[in-house]
């Protein structure tokens, strides 16, 4: 039985051996990447720090990175950068700043931030209610086929929240 354990935990540490040094590869790469001012790479290595995922878990670190992304103008970047605001992860809670970077990645199409832009237009977070505004960015996400936007889209529609009566019978 020994032997067969030993066999086993010989080639499982074999499988996870490379793997971490992939993942330290894939890192050093990203840090180089990130601080020679690559977008995509500031946004992917501020994700590991915000997993923990080669590096430590540290959350102000993320944002940094992130941030920096968001500044180059990456949407995706700005969508998340949005959400650290929303949830206080890695920076104070503010709710108009989420707003502010949402803004700005839905206006270049991005989904996610459409549909969360909606929200709190829908629920006055961060920015005055606006049930029209709110269907009106949940409805781009939802055409991009955003599920949770959708459904939010429905619930409008059963509301009547944000639409007029003929937009309950478009065609």
């Amino acid at each position: 039985m020994k032997p067969i354990f030993f066999g086993l935990l010989t080639v499982l540490l074999s499988l996870v051996a490379p793997a971490s040094a992939q993942t330290n590869q894939t890192i050093q790469e990203l840090i180089t990447d990130a601080g020679k001012g690559d977008a995509e790479a500031q946004l992917s290595l501020g994700l590991h720090y915000f997993r923990g995922d080669g590096v430590t878990n540290d959350n102000m670190q993320a944002v940094n990175w992130v941030r920096k992304s968001a500044e180059q103008n990456l949407a995706s970047a700005q969508s998340f950068l949005g959400v650290c605001y929303r949830d206080g992860i890695g920076v104070a809670k503010n709710q108009v700043e989420a707003v502010n970077w949402y803004r700005k990645a839905a206006e270049q199409n991005n989904a996610d931030a459409q549909y969360e832009l909606g929200c709190a237009y829908y629920n006055g977070t961060g920015i005055e209610t606006n049930f029209v505004e709110a269907a009106k960015w949940i409805r781009k996400a939802a055409e991009q086929n955003d599920a949770d936007a959708q459904f939010s889209l429905g619930d409008s529609y059963a509301s009547g929240k944000g639409l007029t009566k003929g937009d309950l019978c478009e065609t």
